[in-house]
């Protein structure tokens, strides 16, 4: 069982957090070294959020991005710096467990509410992956 360390402002925690895991480990700074067994839930609502997100997965380590309002361009950032997962901050006890079980699972948790528009903006980029099929057809004219 990995253990769960939530990075957070003075002012926000949430009792679910405890509830889920009663050994947590709950503080306003982000460590400079955690063991690799570590679950990182990490407040997006601090400015330097992204600084520490890509800190962290260089590290290796999963990380659970939480927000106090869940909005796509911050999902998508989040996404790209690597986090494993984005929740709303106050999420239930047993949100909290389901976001833990699918990360530790190698899994990515997004909140359903946001997956939509995920899609949306995802659509809407130009793909382009190159193939090595694509040249040899393109040669045999």
């Amino acid at each position: 069982m990995r253990r769960s360390i939530f990075i957070t402002q003075d002012d926000l925690q949430s009792p679910h957090w405890l509830n889920a895991f009663p050994n947590c480990v709950i503080q306003t700074a982000c460590p400079k070294k955690l063991l690799a067994d570590t679950l990182v839930w990490l407040l997006a609502d601090s400015a330097d959020w992204q600084v520490q997100l890509q800190k962290l997965t260089a590290q290796r380590l999963p990380v659970i991005v939480m927000t106090t309002q869940l909005d796509i361009q911050q999902l998508c950032d989040a996404l790209q710096l690597g986090a494993r997962g984005y929740i709303e901050a106050f999420a239930n006890k047993t949100v909290i467990e389901q976001v833990a079980e699918t990360v530790n699972a190698g899994g990515i948790w997004l909140p359903g509410q946001l997956l939509s528009n995920l899609v949306g903006v995802l659509s809407g980029q130009a793909i382009n992956y190159p193939h090595q099929c694509d040249s040899e057809f393109s040669h045999q004219a």
